[in-house]
């Protein structure tokens, strides 16, 4: 094994993440149809109508249900939500204005993370816990696992406590077999984070250090470490 005397620092560091633009260019449309943003009614003004017609009439929302475009329209503003795809094809300077949204699961309101994601001390030990225990049930589940012995209960409260910190989430331990417990975060959203975002890898034989832990100050490259 050869290993470098010191590390060559990036010239750039990640402080945070806008978490709409990276999923707009690491997730494909079918991946992100079940993402909504919330929070935004004051920005649909009558000038993204064109819009919203452009995509009901390109997803077929209207055929067979008896509903138009501007009603379509009118529950955007009404229930104060975007879906993510129709985020995707406003002009660029509208995009610009949705930093201060928020974005949830579609069959899931009740969860929801800020558009910015501040690269925390906090993600980046989770992110280190997760390449310890972690298994991200994508395409099935859609359920990230953090995995211990029945015996780690100091290790499982840090989790919970990582999770809240980062995503407001609050997971509950499950029983898993007599030696055995786990936490999880049921989400969409959440699982494309960690897998397309992140790009931590599915499980044991497949992870990876995220990119992100490259591009981070030495001190939260040792806590992702440590963790």
């Amino acid at each position: 094994v050869v290993v470098p005397k010191s590390y060559a620092e990036s010239d750039s560091r990640i402080d945070e993440l806008n978490l709409l633009e990276e999923l707009e260019k690491n997730c494909s449309p079918k991946e992100t149809s079940s993402i909504n943003l919330y929070g935004i009614s004051y920005l649909l003004e009558d000038s993204l109508k064109s819009c919203i017609k452009t995509y009901c009439e390109t997803n077929c929302l209207e055929k067979g249900k008896g509903r138009t475009w501007s009603n379509i329209w009118h529950d955007y503003r009404r229930y104060d939500y975007l879906p993510f795809n129709v985020w995707r094809i406003l002009p660029q300077e509208v995009k610009e204005t949705f930093t201060k949204c928020k974005i949830g699961n579609k069959r899931n309101s009740d969860f929801k993370i800020q558009a910015k994601l501040s690269v925390t001390r906090e993600l980046i030990e989770l992110l280190g816990l997760y390449t310890a225990e972690g298994t991200n049930l994508d395409g099935r589940t859609n359920r990230v696992v953090w995995s211990f012995g029945s015996h780690e209960e100091n290790l499982i409260r840090y989790a919970q406590g990582l999770i809240k910190s980062v995503f407001g989430y609050c997971a509950h331990v499950h029983y898993a077999h007599e030696t055995a417990r786990t936490i999880q975060i049921d989400s969409l959203l959440i699982s494309l984070l960690f897998t397309r975002i992140f790009q931590t890898g599915p499980s044991s034989k497949k992870k990876r250090i995220p990119g992100i832990v490259f591009n981070v100050n030495p001190y939260l490259r040792t806590r992702y470490l440590i963790a």
